[in-house]
């Protein structure tokens, strides 16, 4: 295989693509295959078209507005990366309260979004931090409208080894007979309990890939996107509205007081 064909297939998630180590990122990159072949790639051979990056939600649960610790330098690893490698597009997920990132260069659409407004009968709030070049378009983010309204299912964590495994994957939009060779059966719940469920993640899927489209019949039908960042579609015909929701304005009016989550740079 040569190194084209893996860089190529680290833009499909077929390898992983990180850089060796900072005294050595202006010599390259290394690309690691699935089995464990490493083979180092200058750095300008390689054109990303995108990176991502789910940070463990444990370190970052417990964040204040100035926040530190093992998470703070998970997410400013993941900035490095970025800076290094300059992708096109980048997306990074975790839970509500994770710092905002910050990288020269990009612009960040930060999206609030919960399992239920997908179709998932459960409360999993996360956040996507969709980081772009200035110019490009931001995301437009389709929830679902619910037919009944509740009532939801406790939020699943990698602590719940006594709930019923087929009940965890049906709540992460998973088929009941999902199962995962080779694992015990907490493990199994760890793996799901941490995964994003399916149904937010293939509407984020989809809003990246259609992010110009949905953005030109916005302009087209002269409709706006919520001014907090969410992805949600505002009518400024009806009143002036600019937020999408009783959440969106409260996010908005932090905004404006400058309370934030804390921000994670790099350098």
């Amino acid at each position: 295989m040569t190194v084209e064909d893996r860089i190529r297939l680290a833009a499909h998630g077929k390898f992983r693509v990180y850089i060796t180590s900072r005294k050595r990122s202006a010599s390259g990159f290394t690309v690691v295959g699935t089995d464990g072949t490493k083979t180092t790639v200058p750095s300008k051979r390689i054109a990303l078209e995108f990176l991502r990056a789910i940070v463990r939600c444990q370190p970052v649960r417990a964040f204040t507005l100035k926040p530190a610790g093992a998470g703070v330098r998970m997410i400013a690893e993941f900035a490095r990366v970025v800076t290094q490698s300059r992708p096109v597009w980048f997306l990074l997920e975790n839970v509500p309260n994770v710092p905002h990132i910050v990288v020269d260069g990009y612009e960040v659409q930060r999206i609030y979004a919960s399992a239920h407004e997908f179709g998932m009968r459960q409360r999993r709030e996360r956040v996507f931090q969709f980081g772009h070049r200035p110019g490009d378009d931001e995301l437009v983010l389709l929830r679902r409208i619910l037919s009944r309204p509740g009532p939801w299912a406790k939020t699943i964590t990698t602590k719940h080894t006594h709930r019923n495994f087929a009940d965890l994957c049906a709540l992460q939009g998973l088929p009941r007979a999902f199962t995962v060779s080779g694992l015990s059966r907490s493990q199994k719940i760890r793996a799901v309990a941490n995964g994003v469920p399916v149904p937010m993640a293939a509407a984020v899927a989809e809003a990246i890939r259609d992010r110009a489209v949905r953005s030109h019949w916005l302009a087209v039908c002269g409709l706006t996107k919520c001014a907090c960042g969410c992805g949600r579609v505002c009518d400024p015909r009806l009143w002036g509205q600019r937020a999408g929701g009783v959440a969106c304005r409260k996010r908005i009016e932090r905004s404006r007081r400058g309370v934030t989550n804390g921000r994670v740079t790099w350098p």
